[in-house]
């Protein structure tokens, strides 16, 4: 368990070079909530995230924070972000690219 007993995030071993994270959050049933996390090599790691609310910050970035540190403790270094969304639909959809050498 990790700090305020959430469960903590572990991540399996990635091969490729880069990786994308991507974290849907949003309060309809549009897309799927979560973050999720590929290397082009295998399947997609996905971690569900509670609906986007004010209650559910903190688990939400908590989540995030454990995901992107398991990256860099891979070796991988953030090279680009980008987040976008829609206010009409209460979505936002943020990406992570990394990069490992």
């Amino acid at each position: 368990m990790s700090a305020r007993g959430q469960e903590a995030v572990k991540l399996p071993e990635f091969r490729g070079s880069l990786v994308i994270v991507r974290i849907i959050e949003q309060t309809g049933t549009l897309l799927k909530d979560g973050i999720f996390v590929s290397d082009g090599e295998g399947g997609i790691f996905e971690l569900e995230l509670p609906a986007l609310r004010a209650k559910n910050q903190t688990e939400t970035l908590n989540k995030t924070v454990q995901v992107l540190n398991e990256l860099r403790k891979q070796g991988y270094k953030l090279i680009s972000s980008n987040s976008g969304g829609a206010s009409s639909a209460a979505l936002l959809v943020t990406s992570y690219i990394f990069q490992r050498d």
